[in-house]
């Protein structure tokens, strides 16, 4: 079995999101995606505007 993993803060969620999702699955037989939390994400940028339980529920969703 061949796994891919993908990682980022994806805030917000958009389709260049999904789509690079859609494509990477196409790499393997299962797609993995790491979800930074808020705090990564003020490190990083210095403000959060989608908090990760709303992020995590979009990326949830099947046939993302």
């Amino acid at each position: 079995m061949k796994i891919v993993v993908t990682s980022g803060g994806f805030d917000p969620v958009h389709v260049g999101h999904i789509r690079c999702f859609k494509e990477a699955k196409k790499h393997g037989d299962r797609l993995v995606v790491i979800l930074n939390t808020d705090e990564f994400l003020l490190r990083k940028k210095g403000f959060v505007f989608m908090p990760f339980h709303e992020r995590k529920e979009l990326l949830e969703i099947k046939g993302c």
